[in-house]
């Protein structure tokens, strides 16, 4: 099963190495301060796997920017950040279940902070539970729920038919920090 994946937008270039670093020691922090999980590298297949509990794991994967049907351009996202992305740490997790939904956001968060404060991509819009379902009144809940939580949020938008827009969220760790402990905390699938 999928669940929900997020991008942390590295202000500059970063070797597997350096990337397997970040994360081991992000892990390190996550384990001291709330969760116990851990890092381990496939490193032939450049992807770091990450458990965060007996049944969750996620994979962090290290890419270049890139532009994708769903979130559009790189030029998108220096428009809305105010800088281009030299490098994507991708987390994908495998599963819709919310707490490691917020396990997988803390380590976003962690990542981002370490990383020159980089900002996260998170591929979708933030709903609270029982948002409307269409369009307009959906966004205009979206906005109001995320405006009610401190730091970053920014919306980048993306064509999703000849001149129909769409966003997605590019926040800061800061905004994490106080998303996760929301007791509506949904994870963006």
């Amino acid at each position: 099963m999928s669940g929900p994946d997020a991008s942390v937008e590295l202000r500059r270039a970063m070797s597997r190495d350096e990337l397997w670093d970040l994360v081991a020691t992000a892990c390190r922090y996550l384990s001291r301060s709330a969760e116990p999980v851990h890092a381990s590298t496939s490193e032939g297949q450049g992807v770091a796997r990450v458990v965060l509990d007996s049944q969750h794991d996620l994979d962090v994967i290290l890419e270049p920017p890139k532009h994708t049907e769903m979130t559009g351009s790189v030029d998108n996202f220096a428009a809305v950040a105010g800088y281009a992305p030299e490098t994507s740490v991708v987390l994908i997790a495998y599963t819709r279940d919310v707490t490691a939904g917020r396990t997988m956001m803390r380590l976003c968060a962690e990542l981002a902070r370490r990383a020159d404060n980089a900002l996260v991509d998170l591929g979708g819009l933030i709903f609270p539970p029982n948002a409307p379902s269409d369009r307009a009144r959906g966004l205009a809940t979206s906005r109001a729920y995320v405006a009610g939580h401190p730091g970053l949020v920014l919306e980048k938008p993306y064509e999703v038919d000849p001149g129909l827009y769409w966003y997605t969220h590019v926040v800061s760790a800061d905004f994490i920090d106080a998303w996760v402990l929301d007791e509506h905390f949904l994870p963006v699938v």
